[in-house]
């Protein structure tokens, strides 16, 4: 009986940490997100880059639409757009899902995730004609 104890002990500790060894479920992001942002843009000339959703230095609010088209696991893939240009994106999803890092045409997005519908994040660009910062909240559209 004895014996068995000491054999009994180790398997029951083991089993019970398992869960913590558990990966955490990925989030689905799948849809239409409404963005709403807040930032502003450096000119570098007389206008901004093709593909800016920033027009001008006067420009403190973004309204945008993002849609996340495709998920396979962490990656995502998707479109950015606003009234004044469509950029595609693609992204993924960190490790803990309390994240997404995605890179588009010419920037970075970071967000974090809130919940299942709502994320909030940093947005910026480094080009030749103007450079971007921005912060955004995106609600999915239901």
């Amino acid at each position: 009986m004895r014996k068995s104890i000491f054999v009994l002990l180790p398997a029951i500790f083991i089993l019970s940490a398992l869960p913590c060894f558990a990966e955490p479920s990925v989030p689905d992001l799948v849809g239409t997100w409404t963005v709403k942002g807040t930032g502003s843009v450096i000119l570098k000339g007389n206008k901004t880059g093709d593909i800016t959703h920033w027009k001008s230095a006067d420009q403190k609010t973004l309204n945008a639409e993002a849609k996340i088209i495709e998920q396979k696991g962490r990656i995502i893939k998707g479109e950015f757009i606003s009234s004044r240009a469509a950029e595609k994106f693609i992204g993924i999803i960190s490790v803990d899902g309390k994240m997404v890092n995605f890179v588009d045409e010419d920037g970075y997005i970071d967000l974090m995730i809130i919940n299942k519908d709502k994320m909030h994040g940093i947005y910026r660009h480094v080009k030749k004609e103007d450079s971007v910062i921005a912060d955004a909240e995106w609600i999915r559209k239901k």
